[in-house]
């Protein structure tokens, strides 16, 4: 399916406004715990459906499982790699200014960009989902980095830095997808399914476990997986 760059940077247009708006939460009231470890799990929930329904059919439309090895297991040494130099900076960061968390953030955002792309090229109702659960994730990380961030204008900054890695990778996979049919495409696909079960289980889950929970909380992660099985049918591919 031949992929409109247009159509995939207007929606990844979408996700990258959400996460601003993320990102000037805390100026406007504090974010309590509570409230984030919802958050979290209700994110946590969404992305996980749309993986299960939307990336995961695609991936196993291959013939071979070597591309799918290949490209899933690239994705988690990647994506391993990005969370350990973002740690690293974190360790040596100025208090006031979590270079490791934008870093991070940053680089997972470039990662959802190109899977909002490849997504689109599956079909219009996948697209919709990556970009709907991926517009929350940008809304969370972002609310996370403003939370952190000290001053306005460097909330700013880091915001909009953020924000627009998410139309970057999306304008990329855009022209990438075309070439990626005949030599990498599940390759990049698989990859992408790895990024956002680290996303939903190693950052999300495991960052909402460490605060309180509650039988609220934890329902939010089924509604928000429910959400997407709601809409699954009513989206074609």
């Amino acid at each position: 399916m031949q992929i409109d760059a247009k159509t995939i940077f207007f929606y990844s247009l979408i996700p990258a406004a959400v996460g601003v708006l993320g990102g000037f939460m805390p100026t406007l009231f504090r974010v309590r715990e509570k409230a984030l470890a919802a958050l979290q799990h209700f994110v946590a929930g969404v992305v996980l459906a749309a993986t299960a329904t939307a990336v995961v059919p695609e991936v196993m439309k291959s013939t071979s499982s070597t591309p799918i090895c290949v490209g899933f297991i690239v994705g988690v040494f990647a994506l391993l790699l990005i969370h350990a130099i973002a740690h690293k900076i974190e360790d040596i960061r100025a208090k006031s200014f979590p270079l490791g968390g934008i870093f991070a953030s940053m680089l997972d955002l470039f990662i959802d960009g190109i899977l909002i792309g490849i997504a689109f090229s599956v079909g219009k109702g996948t697209g919709f989902l990556v970009t709907l659960s991926l517009s929350l994730c940008a809304f969370f990380l972002c609310l996370t980095i403003g939370g952190m961030v000290h001053g306005f204008l460097s909330r700013l900054i880091s915001t909009l830095f953020i924000a627009a890695m998410l139309p970057l990778g999306a304008f990329v996979a855009s022209l990438l997808v075309p070439m990626l049919y005949s030599s990498l495409y599940y390759e990049v696909i698989s990859f992408g399914l790895a990024g956002l079960l680290f996303l939903a289980c190693e950052e999300l889950l495991k960052s909402a476990h460490q605060k309180k929970d509650t039988m609220l909380t934890t329902a939010l992660f089924f509604a928000g997986f429910l959400l997407i099985l709601a809409m699954k049918p009513l989206l074609s591919t």
